[in-house]
């Protein structure tokens, strides 16, 4: 009988050498008697009688301590003998499965033997009724992050999901979901069968760190693929733009399949719905394409803008790309005008008026700014009469004190302004604004000769952060003849300088306002500046800049999201703390800020426009959800690669100490809690012998 006890937990066994613990701790403490020579015993008690029989109890004490620490190790060996008339196999073990199904975008490719989708529920379906009752199952699919569907139970739960389970447009990474069912796996039956088996068309672009997930060498894995590998298959993977107001799109196209060369496709733009324009494309073997759209001008606010693409493959997700576009409204400038001549190229303003009329790049645009160019005479009773939301000032000699007063007005309310330098400026007038100037001006330098250059400049100010782009221009090509020495006030900020150190524009902000100095001439007369290439679009950069704007087409082109069960979005400036989102299926939810100003957890699970809500139902925001990038991509690996690839541990998947370790099985006669019971019996006893030696 007893050549058939079986050990569960045999690597338990190494807890015997615990038994060295009890001798050494006997051998520490036992009492020792130092001999010393001593003239007469005659007035000593006589020694205690127990000491003379000490060693005897001792060694009882240690032998109990020595059975407990065994007792306690066999425990956990978990012996156990079969049941009589019950035969016990390896095969008969009860299994624990944790099933990984596909159901990410890709699957609801339609291919030539139908889809994806429809196969891989085959093959789930399939896997579920080849189990015996005793078996369990749980049901994981891929995402971000992925999600345990079906936890751990009878397999009858899996096979009821999966009869309502679909594919959608969502994306994961394989390797992330066999690490997730390798953890499902560590808290199972210690004594049950492990094994996880994959359902999906293994694409190479989502598969992730596969190679680095380690997999312990007692999970069986099953890997299924689909009967089809590598499709045809086009796809629109982005948008890239030009201009801001009237807008330019340039569509890309792109043919996923290396080998194969796709008929020709018809593109269509809409904007809010509405069909806008359409062409068609042409895709070469593993090539893109792109397809120019001219957009009509567009009203101020936020505009939805959907790329379609008519296309005979299978995969239909991808045909469609979303973006949102955000039109600034037209910001209404004052230029003043110092000169009185009639011939406007001679005037002051010339330069920076033709500039602020065009767009940032050169190129015909609708016009972004609305400009007023006003005399010298009369300033303050206009700014009285009328708002601005940007005054430009070049190199004006004097005002009078009704015009500084409400200049100051116009910035504390929340206006910005452009002052720039000039000859004959009155220095002592310009100190007498120094309640919002910039910056103190000290003496006129003016030198033909010896031209000064930028030399520092801060690289993250919008009006400079252009130019780190290639090909953007060259700031260091302007030459300056003219400049005031100057001093900046308390609580302003030098943004650029000249290579000798003088500032060249320098920052302040006044109540809700910002004023901008410019150490030079406007026009001409103290540089070449205004005459080259680069000094239009750092004109308009400054503009937005102090109006709180973007001026370049990347900043009023919203990036889109992907589908995702969790996703943090921006708040777009200072609304109230609590709004909603209307999902393109018309469902809402509602949004709370956090402490950083964004919006945490919020799940996009359909492509698709998403309207964003407060108070009344004003809109404060739209976002644009697209499907992952990579589930266009079709190429798939060979399970068989999958399998050598795999990092293989020599670890048990469940861990000794689990909560399942010391389970009970049916078919089995367990001794651990006879053992258990006797080794509580031995800790009540040691005490009492321990007291008594």
């Amino acid at each position: 009988m007893w050549g058939s006890l079986t050990l569960v937990n045999a690597a338990f066994l190494l807890g015997l050498l615990a038994l060295s613990i009890p001798v050494i701790i006997h051998l520490l403490i036992r009492r020792r008697f130092k001999k010393m020579p001593f003239s007469t015993l005659r007035f000593f008690l006589d020694r205690d009688p127990k000491l003379r029989h000490r060693s005897p109890s001792n060694l009882l004490l240690l032998l109990l301590r020595l059975i407990l620490f065994g007792l306690i190790v066999a425990a956990f060996t978990r012996p156990f003998l079969p049941v009589p008339g019950q035969p016990q196999h390896e095969e008969e073990k009860p299994r624990q499965i944790v099933l990984i199904l596909d159901t990410t975008a890709s699957m609801t490719m339609e291919s030539r033997v139908g889809s994806r989708w429809h196969q891989a529920r085959a093959l789930a379906q399939n896997a579920v009724k080849g189990l015996s009752p005793k078996d369990s199952m749980a049901l994981v699919l891929p995402g971000d992050p992925p999600e345990t569907k079906v936890p751990m139970g009878a397999p009858e739960k899996v096979a009821s999901m999966l009869d309502s389970l679909e594919a959608g447009p969502t994306t994961g990474e394989l390797s992330m979901a066999l690490d997730h069912a390798v953890k499902l796996l560590a808290v199972g039956n210690a004594s049950a069968q492990k094994e996880i088996r994959i359902i999906s068309d293994l694409q190479a672009s989502t598969l992730g760190e596969w190679k680095s997930k380690p997999v312990p060498s007692d999970i069986k894995i099953k890997i299924m693929g689909l009967s089809e590998f590598s499709l045809a298959n086009a796809s629109i993977t982005g948008i890239d733009w030009s201009g801001v107001r009237r807008l330019n799109a340039a569509v890309l196209v792109k043919n996923e399949s290396e080998n194969e060369v796709l008929p020709a496709r018809k593109i269509q733009l809409f904007v809010d719905g509405i069909l806008r324009s359409s062409q068609t494309v042409d895709l070469p073997a593993g090539g893109s394409k792109k397809a120019e759209f001219n957009l009509p001008e567009l009203t101020t606010g936020l505009h939805g803008v959907e790329v379609k693409m008519e296309s005979e493959d299978g995969f239909s997700l991808d045909n469609i790309f979303r973006q949102v576009v955000s039109v600034p409204s037209v910001k209404k400038v004052m230029v003043v005008e110092p000169t009185r001549s009639e011939t406007v190229w001679k005037q002051k303003s010339y330069f920076i008026s033709r500039a602020l009329m065009s767009s940032p790049d050169g190129s015909p645009e609708a016009a972004r700014f609305k400009i007023d160019t006003y005399p010298l005479e009369g300033l303050g009773i206009k700014l009285r009469s009328d708002n601005y939301d940007l005054i430009l000032i070049p190199a004006v000699e004097k005002w009078s004190s009704d015009s500084e007063k409400e200049l100051e007005k116009h910035l504390k309310k929340g206006g910005a302004m452009i002052v720039f330098a000039g000859p004959d400026m009155d220095i002592n007038q310009y100190h007498s604004a120094a309640s919002w100037m910039p910056v103190k001006l000290r003496k006129e330098e003016y030198n033909q000769d010896n031209p000064k250059y930028l030399g520092h400049y801060d690289r993250d100010f919008p009006a400079f952060s252009l130019f780190e782009k290639p090909h953007s221009g060259d700031l260091e090509m302007a030459e300056f003849t003219g400049r005031y020495l100057l001093e900046p006030v308390e609580g302003s900020r030098v943004l650029a300088s000249y290579d000798d150190g003088v500032p060249f524009l320098v920052e302040r902000t006044l109540g809700q306002g910002r004023v901008y100095f410019v150490n030079t001439s406007a026009d001409a007369t103290w540089s070449n500046w205004p005459k080259l290439k680069t000094f239009l679009p750092w004109l308009h950069a400054l503009a937005d800049a102090s109006l709180g704007i973007g001026g370049t087409p990347s900043d009023h082109i919203r990036k889109p999201y992907q589908v995702s069960a969790y996703t943090d979005i921006p708040v777009p400036g200072a609304i109230a703390q609590v709004a909603k989102i209307t999902t393109p299926g018309g469902q809402e939810m509602e949004l709370k800020i956090g402490n950083d100003t964004r919006w945490h957890g919020v799940k996009l699970m359909e492509t698709g426009f998403y309207p964003i809500t407060h108070g009344e139902g004003q809109v404060i925001d739209l976002i644009a959800v697209n499907i992952a990038r990579a589930e266009s991509d079709m190429k798939v690996v060979n399970p068989d690669v999958l399998m050598a690839d795999m990092k293989r541990v020599n670890e048990p998947s469940v861990a000794l100490l689990s909560p399942t370790a010391i389970s009970s099985e049916p078919g089995r006669r367990e001794y651990w809690p006879w053992i258990l019971m006797a080794a509580l019996c031995l800790v009540m006893i040691e005490p009492l012998i321990a007291n008594r030696t």
